[in-house]
Formats: C-alpha cells, structure tokens, sequence
C-alpha cells in the first residue's frame, strides 16, 4: 500500500521502485498527487441553550448534557472548558475528540440569589468557532416563612 499524505499545498510527484529479490530486475511506478489545504477540525455543540427554570436557592439543579460532536476530517484538541455564574460544569470529555466521535459534558444550575440568573457554557478547542457558546439561564427562588397551616410558595425575584 502507498499513502499520500501532502504536508504543503500543490502538486507533488514522486516514484516507488521495486526491485526483485535477485536485484538483477526493478519496476518503476510513476506517483503523483495535489497536496489540497489541511482540513480544519469542526465540532458542533447541542444544545447551544439550555433553561433550568425555578430552582430553590443553595442546592445543585438539573444535571444537562450538551453533547460534542466531532463532524470533521481531523482530531479536536479539547480545552479550556468553563461554565459561569450560578452554573457548574461537570465535564467527561477527554482531552481529544476523535474523528466522528462524540462525548457529553453536563451543566447543573446552582443559584446563590433570587431572581434571574443568566452565564455561559464555555467549550475551548482548535475547532472552527471556538470558544462554543452555550447560554445558560435560570431562576433563583426562595421560599418565605408563613404561618402555620398556610402553603408557601416560591418567590423568584430579587
């Protein structure tokens, strides 16, 4: 078997010979190829959003997945991967992610105040894009003190 593998752009010859185990005869193949630009890693991230809704101040809420997807030619180099505000990243990706291979990092909501909390999925790669951009949004809510025998309910604003 022979590989082509170009490392610049542009046409390329070159020749394979083949000698006989006696050495006293060789055949010459004639090779040629284009060296075309080095393919680019893509990924693509679902979903780009992801609502928790009303969620009591302190605990951890939800436990998303945003699922990476390698859709390209090339290896992706992970990296640099962060969530912010009142939102936690619980990332199983590796450091590399394979030709059509897929991994899922998962997003929980913990919120500190009442009312609405917005941040950022922030997903770093040598990938076309990068950072990926995920938006997060949820509410903090408390629940107040009332007198007996009466249901309390929540109360999501500041």
């Amino acid at each position: 078997n022979v590989t082509f593998k170009p490392t610049i752009r542009g046409d390329r010859i070159g020749s394979l010979v083949i000698r006989t185990a006696t050495e006293t005869e060789a055949y010459a193949i004639a090779l040629a190829g284009t060296g075309e630009a080095n393919p680019i890693p893509q990924l693509e991230v679902h979903p780009t959003s992801v609502g928790f809704g009303n969620s009591l101040l302190g605990p951890l809420y939800g436990h998303e997945p945003v699922e990476l997807v390698n859709v390209g030619e090339v290896p992706v180099a992970l990296g640099g991967m962060s969530a912010q505000a009142d939102f936690v990243l619980d990332n199983h990706c590796g450091a590399t992610l394979d030709v059509g291979a897929r991994c899922t990092v998962f997003v929980s909501f913990y919120p500190r105040v009442a009312g609405s909390r917005t941040g950022t999925l922030s997903i770093g790669s040598n990938a076309a894009g990068a950072p990926h951009l995920v938006n997060l949004s949820g509410t903090g809510c408390t629940i107040p003190s009332v007198p007996r025998g009466r249901t309390p309910a929540l109360v999501c604003a500041p």
